[in-house]
């Protein structure tokens, strides 16, 4: 048992659910202790700001607070309320304050496009319908938006 730590779900590389962005995460005891357990979150937008008490803050990552469930596993949820969906990267470490190691474990977190119910062109309330190539159910702002080999 030479790790630090080993994600347990979601799987490294995946897709997160904005709805529910977290990441439980095995802690190895015999490498680190509750106490100096360290998460550090790089944030998708490289420029965004992690703001500190005293008008300091980070730029483009920040610390999570873990949540231990027992002795060996944390959950840590991805800050998608704040920073929004895009590139994530968690990096652990054992030494407290905020020193982590270089190997990143990377999840992507999507926006999801939902059909918005709006009043139509004709004056009932409901999808408008928009050009007849584009997906059938959506705004046509997100249409535009949308490329017919991705999926929704």
């Amino acid at each position: 048992m030479d790790y630090l730590a080993e994600v347990v779900d979601p799987a490294p590389g995946g897709e997160v659910d904005r709805d529910d962005a977290s990441i439980t995460v095995r802690v190895n005891p015999r490498r680190v202790t509750p106490e100096r357990f360290v998460v550090k979150v790089n944030l998708p937008d490289a420029r965004a700001r992690w703001e500190l008490p005293n008008r300091r803050f980070y730029t483009g990552f920040g610390f999570l607070e873990a949540d231990w469930i027992g002795q060996y596993h944390v959950t840590v949820r991805l800050p998608v309320d704040c920073y929004g969906s895009g590139e994530y990267s968690l990096q652990f470490g054992d030494h407290g304050g905020n020193s982590t190691y270089n190997q990143r474990v990377e999840y992507i977190v999507r926006e999801r496009m939902l059909p918005v119910l709006r009043e139509s062109r004709f004056g009932n309330a409901g999808l408008d319908s928009g050009p007849a190539d584009a997906p059938m159910g959506l705004p046509n702002r997100a249409r535009r938006r949308t490329k017919l080999s991705e999926p929704l």
